[in-house]
């Protein structure tokens, strides 16, 4: 079967609930750069400890507890000790977790309260839903699906409030935004940092300074992220990798399959792989 050894063993799109993907994986030396998600993401460590910065802080998730990012947060992830890490997690649509937020009479968006959570019944419930998915079809689809929705309901419950309104950039903020709004629009050329901090009025360095201290992440790498965002879009509407590639700003697939390694943890070809069928999984 396709693996990686020591890196992810599952990787799989539900076909009973769209807008999850599900990722199972045992990692020993691997760091993420620093990236986001457009879906939630919620992690349960089954095996070890990681550290992970998140909201300005480092935040540290032993065994049984599980690790919450919104949408948009920039966040990094590495081995806490030599012994690595092992974790399941779920990628969860923001149209999937606000249908579940709406039904328990919630308002707006939900977002998490706290980066981490020691909780055993919600972590539990977690793991059996993910376990549930992971047997698909072999289980029943009420099942499954009853299982999640309860086990994203109880977290949110616990551990989410409504997402405070955008804040709209007034004063040093307006041209950090120009900037954020020029690499958002123009991600598949050639930018330079000379042309971005002419935009925002400033010098090259003030720019990247004030770029990192506003978003978590330096331009460059909000590049990057951008692409590989655009990329995974791509690959979910069936695009070729080599099209994909091209089509989000990279110099070719390598490209593109190194910059995923760094951000994601898995290939092109292996998301391609998950998302391809209604079921694709592969385990060691």
């Amino acid at each position: 079967m396709d693996t990686f050894g020591h890196g992810v063993t599952a990787l799989w799109a539900p076909a009973s609930l769209p807008g999850a993907l599900l990722l199972t994986a045992n990692y020993d030396r691997q760091r993420f750069a620093r990236h986001w998600h457009d879906e939630y993401v919620v992690g349960i460590t089954v095996r070890g400890a990681h550290a992970f910065q998140c909201r300005g802080r480092d935040n540290v998730v032993q065994s049984g507890e599980v690790a919450l990012v919104d949408p948009g947060e920039v966040h990094t992830g590495h081995a806490l000790g030599g012994d690595g890490w092992g974790y399941r997690s779920f990628f969860v649509s923001p149209a999937l977790m606000r249908e579940i937020w709406t039904d328990q009479g919630g308002s707006g968006e939900p977002c998490f309260e706290r980066s981490t959570a020691r909780d055993p019944e919600v972590a539990n419930a977690l793991v059996g839903a993910h376990r549930a998915l992971e047997a698909e079809p072999a289980t029943d689809p009420l099942e499954r699906e009853s299982r999640l929705l309860q086990a994203l309901g109880a977290l949110l419950s616990r551990y989410a409030t409504v997402r405070p309104a955008p804040d709209h950039a007034s004063g040093a903020g307006v041209p950090l935004d120009r900037v954020r709004g020029i690499i958002d629009e123009r991600f598949r050329e050639t930018l330079r940092l000379a042309e971005l901090a002419a935009a925002a009025g400033m010098g090259r360095f003030k720019l990247l300074r004030a770029f990192h201290r506003r978003y978590g992440i330096p331009p460059y790498e909000y590049l990057s992220c951008r692409r590989v965002t655009e990329a995974r879009r791509l690959i979910a509407l069936g695009t070729t990798l080599s099209a994909a590639a091209i089509r989000s700003g990279f110099a070719d697939q390598s490209h593109m399959t190194r910059q995923f390694r760094r951000f994601l943890g898995v290939t092109p070809g292996r998301l391609a792989g998950a998302l391809g069928a209604p079921v694709r999984r592969r385990s060691v």
